[in-house]
């Protein structure tokens, strides 16, 4: 099975190259980019780097790969919009897997069905109040929980209206004959070096006073361990090959 992975030498790159090494007991072979820099290493997995430098290379590497994943994290928004437009505009001759990782922030201003099951749209009715704050529209309502059913109705933070069309993007694949795209949202990663809970970690080790919570502790963050995702897009990839 070949496998394209954008940008390998990454946090979640190299999460990925070590997880994909082997899907349903095959073993793989990983094409990669890489971000490059002073300190760019290359995962020992990746068979062979694609060069940047003609674009026409990423898309021919992604169009022969059984997989191919994009982590919008780390990844020129711009290179993935082309790919997957060329995509679109390009039938495949054999059946591709791709992986888009994304963030749980393109979700962020997404009321909860509860806030909203009044209206059969899931839009929020005119007659509430536009300056009611979140924790008083969610009152009540903590049960309330989103699910992959509601991505219709998904609402970003201003700063992620892009990543909401790559999606959106990525996600009208599917009406394809030979790709089958999956969008997997993500929250805050950690793992692999806990670089990200470092400071909350030794704060907590040296038993330090300092208040490291913003606003009332009763927030729910939404984090996943980065070996936990590259296993997500692996069982993606396995589930999907098993149906074909």
């Amino acid at each position: 099975m070949r496998i394209f992975i954008n940008n390998a030498d990454t946090y979640v790159g190299n999460a990925l190259c070590a997880e994909l090494q082997k899907i349903l007991e095959t073993p793989t072979r990983i094409y990669a980019t890489v971000k490059g820099g002073d300190d760019c290493q290359v995962p020992p997995p990746v068979r062979r780097i694609v060069s940047r430098r003609d674009q026409s290379n990423v898309l021919k590497a992604v169009s022969q790969s059984h997989l191919a994943v994009f982590d919008l994290h780390s990844s020129d928004l711009a290179e993935v919009d082309l790919v997957l437009r060329r995509l679109k505009s390009q039938p495949l001759d054999q059946q591709l897997v791709l992986v888009l990782i994304s963030s749980v922030m393109v979700w962020a201003k997404t009321k909860p069905n509860s806030v909203d099951e009044s209206v059969g749209d899931g839009s929020v009715p005119e007659t509430a109040s536009e300056n009611a704050s979140d924790a008083e529209q969610l009152q009540g309502s903590e049960t309330a929980v989103l699910t992959d059913a509601d991505w219709r109705r998904r609402v970003p933070s201003s700063r992620y209206r892009s990543w909401k069309t790559l999606e959106t993007l990525a996600l009208s694949l599917n009406s394809l004959d030979n790709i089958n795209a999956y969008v997997v949202c993500s929250g805050v990663l950690y793992g692999n070096g806990e670089l990200t809970f470092y400071d909350d970690f030794r704060a907590a080790w040296l038993g330090e006073d300092t208040h490291r919570i913003i606003g009332d502790g009763e927030n729910i963050i939404p984090t996943l361990h980065v070996r936990d995702l590259a296993r997500c897009v692996r069982h993606l990839s396995a589930a999907t090959e098993e149906q074909s």
